[in-house]
């Protein structure tokens, strides 16, 4: 059985936690504003991508 590589699994985790607080910082108040800005839109659907691939990442981890 292998072992799990921790240091890159926290570091993944201390990446999606700066996504995220990354994507709270710029959340458009309301739906409208979300669909009204482009700028705002586009970044927080690149954050939500990111995320999501680390993630995976971090799920990839633990199936060694």
């Amino acid at each position: 059985m292998a072992e799990l590589d921790t240091p890159r699994i926290l570091a993944k985790l201390d990446a999606l936690e700066g996504y995220l607080e990354e994507l709270k910082s710029i959340v458009p108040l309301d739906f409208g504003e979300y669909q009204r800005n482009f700028e705002k839109r586009r970044a927080c659907e690149r954050l939500l991508q990111i995320s999501t691939e680390t993630a995976i990442d971090i799920c990839s981890l633990f199936v060694v």
